[in-house]
C-alpha cells in the first residue's frame, strides 16, 4: 500500500507499482503520479493520466527486467535531469521505458 506518508509534493513518474496478489491500494492525495505502470494496484491516482494499468512482464518474481512485449516498454517520458543511464547500466532510450530497466524487452 502507497499512502499519504509525509509532506508531500514528490512526483512519481515512470515506475512500476506491482501491489499483492489480492490487489494492494494506493491512496495518496499529497503527491503526484505521472505515467507509471499499474499492476494489481486499486485506487489508481486519478491525476496520472499517462497511467498504464498492465502486467508488466518482468523476466522474474525476483527480476525487475523487462520481457519482449511488455507495456512497459517505451510507454515512460523523460525526466530531466533524470541521467542518461538506468539502473543496470543501460543508456535511457527516447521515450524511455517505464521501471528501472531500459533495454529493449528480451
Amino acid at each position: 500500500m502507497v499512502s499519504s506518508n509525509g509532506p508531500g509534493g514528490v512526483t512519481f513518474r515512470n515506475n512500476i507499482f506491482a501491489g499483492a496478489a489480492a490487489g494492494s491500494p494506493i491512496a495518496d492525495p499529497h503527491n503526484t503520479y505521472d505515467r507509471n505502470l499499474y499492476a494489481r494496484i486499486s485506487g489508481i491516482p486519478g491525476g496520472d493520466t499517462g497511467a498504464v494499468r498492465a502486467d508488466p512482464r518482468f523476466v522474474g518474481p525476483d527480476d525487475v527486467r523487462l520481457r519482449a512485449g511488455s507495456p512497459a516498454l517505451g510507454a515512460g517520458v523523460r525526466v530531466p535531469g533524470g541521467g542518461d543511464r538506468d539502473y543496470y547500466g543501460n543508456p535511457v532510450p527516447d521515450p524511455p521505458n517505464i521501471g528501472a530497466d531500459q533495454r529493449p524487452g528480451k
